[in-house]
């Protein structure tokens, strides 16, 4: 059966893209090196970079509404942000 209708875009808001690297600190498992690919009001597509190439990788196990600690930077007028 072709479903050629078939979203595999589940959020509400519009993505914004962006090229950010990242390191996120999950509750269990190592830190992750990952990009930040896009972004939305919802949440944040993360791609594994290097070799790590998911949080399962580095031994993590996130669920669904786990808290996960992002780091990442970004160029500024002011300087560079750190968030």
């Amino acid at each position: 059966v072709r479903r050629e209708s078939f979203s595999l875009n589940r959020r509400r808001f519009a993505r914004q893209p962006v090229s950010v690297s990242a390191l996120v600190h999950p509750a269990k498992g190592r830190s992750w090196l990952c990009g930040i690919r896009d972004f939305c009001q919802q949440g944040m597509m993360l791609t594994g970079s290097g070799t790590t190439r998911s949080l399962a990788a580095v031994g993590a196990d996130p669920r669904r509404g786990d808290q996960l600690a992002i780091h990442f930077s970004v160029p500024s007028p002011a300087g560079t942000r750190h968030f």
